[in-house]
């Protein structure tokens, strides 16, 4: 792709075939995405879908939901320091490949340094991350409803090394093989991570 595409979110997703994958990327600035078609070897066809997304220029996080009927991207409004989270879900079409039904969130008014996304392992439950706060949506009918915290900062300041510490606020959200969803601290030196143990629930 001979453009400049979004800081970070990029993420695949199996095609119905169960073969190839599909591959989502923002264009930068832009309110498009570019979808490749990836059959394990090459990618086989590209194409342009103007998706009416915020045009981006933060960084942010994206991922599907486990069965692939669901994309999130997340980014920030303002800079990388003092941006409030925000987040657009998507359906999408494991055959076609396109992006369907936005919806957009501010998920809150507090800068935050990262903005984390993942899904719960049954694909009812979205999660998302701001530094102070973590958020859960219900996933009902291809909308998101019931927002609610789940869970707060507590302002704990750990050790790292030496004189040094460092915040534990939220970050990233990864659903792991183990079917929890783990956060990391938006800072990248941590003895601390936080973790949903029961994501379906």
């Amino acid at each position: 792709v001979s453009d400049s595409i979004d800081i970070g979110k990029i993420t695949a997703c199996r095609h119905a075939n169960g073969r190839d994958w599909w591959i989502i990327i923002g264009r930068y600035n832009k309110s498009e995405v570019y979808t490749l078609l990836f059959d394990g070897n090459k990618v086989v066809s590209s194409s342009i879908q103007n998706i009416g997304r915020i045009p981006e220029t933060t960084s942010g996080y994206c991922c599907f939901s486990p069965d692939g009927k669901y994309y999130c991207v997340t980014s920030k409004k303002e800079d990388l320091i003092s941006g409030e989270g925000r987040v657009e879900f998507y359906s999408f079409d494991r055959c076609s490949g396109l992006l369907s039904n936005r919806q957009f969130d501010l998920i809150d008014t507090t800068p935050t340094l990262a903005v984390g996304c993942a899904f719960s392992p049954d694909n009812r439950f979205l999660y998302l991350s701001s530094s102070y706060y973590l958020y859960q949506y219900e996933i009902i009918n291809g909308k998101l409803s019931n927002k609610q915290v789940i869970a707060e900062y507590d302002g704990h300041y750990g050790h790292i090394f030496q004189n040094n510490r460092s915040s534990s606020t939220f970050g990233n959200l990864q659903l792991a093989p183990d079917g929890r969803i783990y956060s990391n601290p938006e800072f990248l030196q941590s003895r601390y991570m936080h973790v949903i143990n029961e994501p379906n629930k």
